[in-house]
Order: C-alpha cells, then sequence, then structure tokens
C-alpha cells in the first residue's frame, strides 16, 4: 500500500491465493480506517468486497466530516450514502455523474429462450445470405438447441458450450466452421437492442489450426489423357449419352475455375439460368 493513503480511503485487488494446494483468486480490500487502523480483508467474490468498500467509506465519512444542520427529505442511509459518493467523485459534478450514469445506464440481461432467439437469428438473415448458407447456419444452431433444449440465451457457458463441441468429434475446419457460426449467434445476442446475454462465451474457445497442403498442379499431359478420355465417353452402358458431353463440363471445372458444387455452384446456376448465352462469350472465352 502507498504511503500516501489517507485515512478512511480503501481500494479492492485481485490476488491469487493458495489453499490445500489449490490456487485461487481472491479479492482483498486495503486501505486505513477513520482511526488510523490498517485494514486487509480478503473476499472470494469482488461484489462483497465493494459492499465492505462502500460501507467503510460511510462510516469514515460519517466520523471525518463536519456535521451541519440541514432540513431534507432524504433518510439518514440516503444522506449518509450521498456525503460518500460526493467524496468519491473528488470535484467531480454530482449531478453531472448522474446525468452520464443515466444516458449510458442499460437494463439488466433480459431472458430469451434459446430456441426464440435462434429462430430470430436466422430470420434476420433470410434474403442477406445465400439459401444453402443460410440453411447451413441453421443446421448448426439446431445441434446447439437439441445440446440445450431448456436453455435461455444467458443460460449457456463458454465450458459448456466447450463440452458440447468437443464431443462432436470434429475436424479442425469444421470446429472453426461451427464457432464462426456460434461467435455470431451469440453477438447478435448481446447486442445493446437485445440484451439477451452480457458476454460472448465463443471468445473464451479458441479457434484450431489447419493444416494446409499445397495444391495439386496436373501436367499437361495428364489433362490431355483426360480430355482424350472424355471425348470418347459415353456414359456407361445403362444411361449412353453422345461421346464427349462431358467436356464442355470438365473444361468450364478446369480451365475457367468455376465451381461445379451443387445448388450453389456457378456451374450448376449456368446450366439453369435461361440467359446462358449471355453468361458466356464464346469468341472471348470470357464467362
Amino acid at each position: 500500500m502507498g504511503t500516501n493513503t489517507m485515512k478512511g480511503e480503501f481500494r479492492i485487488r485481485r490476488m491469487k491465493a493458495r489453499e490445500h494446494g489449490t490456487e485461487y483468486f481472491t479479492f482483498q480490500l486495503v486501505g486505513i480506517d477513520e482511526s488510523g487502523r490498517r485494514i486487509r480483508l480478503r473476499f472470494k467474490e469482488r461484489a462483497r468486497a465493494e459492499a465492505e468498500k462502500l460501507r467503510r467509506e460511510i462510516r469514515a465519512a460519517n466520523r471525518a466530516a463536519i456535521v451541519q444542520p440541514i432540513n431534507t427529505r432524504l433518510t439518514e442511509e440516503q444522506v449518509s450514502k450521498a456525503e460518500a459518493c460526493y467524496r468519491r467523485l473528488n470535484g467531480v459534478d454530482l449531478e453531472a455523474a448522474v446525468e452520464w450514469y443515466l444516458a449510458n445506464y442499460r437494463p439488466p440481461v433480459a431472458p430469451k429462450p434459446l430456441a426464440e432467439a435462434i429462430a430470430a437469428f436466422v430470420a434476420t438473415r433470410k434474403g442477406r445470405v445465400e439459401d444453402v448458407h443460410l440453411a447451413d447456419v441453421a443446421c448448426k444452431l439446431a445441434l446447439l438447441q437439441g445440446w440445450f433444449p431448456q436453455a435461455h440465451a444467458h443460460e449457456i457457458t463458454a465450458s459448456a458450450l466447450s463440452a458440447m463441441m468437443e464431443a462432436r468429434d470434429w475436424a479442425p475446419k469444421s470446429w472453426n466452421n461451427v464457432r464462426g457460426v456460434f461467435h455470431a449467434f451469440f453477438d447478435y445476442c448481446r447486442h445493446d437492442l437485445r440484451r439477451w446475454r452480457e458476454d460472448n462465451p465463443v471468445a473464451q474457445i479458441d479457434a484450431r489450426k489447419v493444416v494446409r497442403g499445397l495444391p495439386t498442379i496436373e501436367s499437361a499431359g495428364r489433362i490431355k489423357e483426360l480430355f482424350e478420355f472424355l471425348e470418347t465417353y459415353t456414359g456407361g452402358t445403362r444411361r449412353p449419352r453422345s461421346p464427349g458431353f462431358l467436356v464442355p463440363y470438365f473444361a468450364l471445372a478446369t480451365f475457367a475455375g468455376m465451381r461445379p458444387s451443387v445448388p450453389a455452384g456457378e456451374i450448376w446456376k449456368l446450366a439453369l439460368s435461361p440467359e446462358r448465352d449471355r453468361l458466356l462469350n464464346l469468341a472471348t472465352s470470357v464467362s
């Protein structure tokens, strides 16, 4: 404690303690009371330490202040708290401090059933993202709902969420994808417009490193063999097609870099488009 600490001044510091071989954090109230005695008290919770700090400051202020008879509608306890507040503001106008508090105060967390929170989150993304992506988000959040069927959004802790994710035994890339969806969802819940929870539990869950190898680059000879095969391929004996019917598909995927995935890939969308001629310029080879 510094040598400049005066009577009636107290502060709280977080410190590590050890008991029976176990380490834990505790909150220590330190200061000098109105009689000049040094105070060191430990509390397991910060709220208890703050309450004791305020109680001692009020008592010190009551004993140290010059008592003046004033007519007031405040109770004795309210007067004591007001005096303590003036002392703690250290010259800052009390009314200005109250105005700032009222302008920045946010109500406590509003309980919201997890199912309703998920439905609201998914609804806000309709029309803003592709349907295939929205379906994937809804599927991942359905896993969350299934794991916590009766929970409210604010009740899910980081440890419980991490245990749920660990139990699924996802590969690193899948883990990161799910983590990203959960992170966006809980950020939505903690927004000031909703305040369905105070924090984002996903912030305490680490992303996993994805080992990415170098892409395979096929030689010109291998590509030549592929297209020579495709030029004569008819699709088998069950439903034969004209030789070379797959050449356009593989040409677009191989040389134009168009994604073949269904239904979000460019090749799939190209096949369904009624204006295919406008999307492909065969003269300039631009798609």
